[in-house]
């Protein structure tokens, strides 16, 4: 996202395609993320940020290799009030089956 930026303690970023979070951590003073409706599939970078109060992905299609992937990446956040993940298809993925299981 933007390594200068470490000062901007909230982002909204709601319905603009953004896809991809890489760099997000960079995001060093980040309090509040709202990301609702947007294409993101790797909610992984959002562990990484550490100040974060409010986290919003609303609407987003995440795809999770396995349930314990889920809580790993899920429970740094829980510091975070709410966390926002509401209407999000959950996909978890399987490197051992063939198929993608979807979860609501």
């Amino acid at each position: 996202m933007g390594s200068c930026l470490t000062k901007v303690q909230v982002l909204w970023m709601p319905r603009c395609a953004t896809s991809d979070l890489d760099g997000i951590a960079s995001l060093s003073s980040l309090r509040e993320l709202y990301l609702a409706y947007n294409d993101i599939v790797d909610i992984s970078p959002c562990s990484l940020l550490e100040h974060i109060q409010i986290l919003d992905l609303e609407g987003s299609v995440i795809r999770i290799e396995s349930y314990i992937s889920l809580v790993r990446i899920i429970s740094p956040l829980c510091r975070a009030s709410p966390i926002l993940i509401k209407f999000n298809l959950i996909c978890i993925v399987s490197v051992k089956e063939p198929y993608i299981r979807e979860y609501k």
